[in-house]
């Protein structure tokens, strides 16, 4: 076996970071993907509890406009967009359902997230 000569060295250790780097930087941007997609779930889940809050305590008429106002505010300030709000009174109870897209660099049909929430109306006396 003969021993690289003393030129060839960095040859070698090209090699190896031209096969390392793409697999680091690939593994960043996953990492930040992640992180984007996981920040826009939790944004939606709080949109629908605040949307589902502000209706609960609305009176039946003004539920729906108040609980697309308060999730669109959650929303916009989360940086989401294509925000639709659904809002379902049954039984004593309201349920807001909100869904947007999240911006994402790579997007393999996960840009879209969802979140419910499900409370009791609130009994004014």
């Amino acid at each position: 076996m003969t021993r690289p000569s003393r030129g060839e060295r960095g040859v070698s250790e090209s090699v190896q970071w031209a096969l390392v780097v793409p697999v680091l930087l690939t593994t960043l941007l996953a990492v930040i993907q992640l992180g984007v997609w996981v920040h826009g779930r939790n944004t939606v889940r709080h949109a629908a509890v605040a949307g589902a809050e502000a209706a609960a305590v609305a009176d039946s008429s003004a539920s729906r406009s108040r609980a697309e106002q308060a999730a669109g505010e959650v929303t916009r300030a989360g940086g989401l967009h294509s925000v639709q709000v659904r809002v379902r009174s049954t039984d004593g109870r309201v349920e807001v359902t909100t869904t947007a897209q999240v911006d994402l660099v790579v997007d393999l049909g996960l840009g879209r997230v969802s979140g419910t929430a499900n409370v009791p109306r609130e009994q004014l006396t």
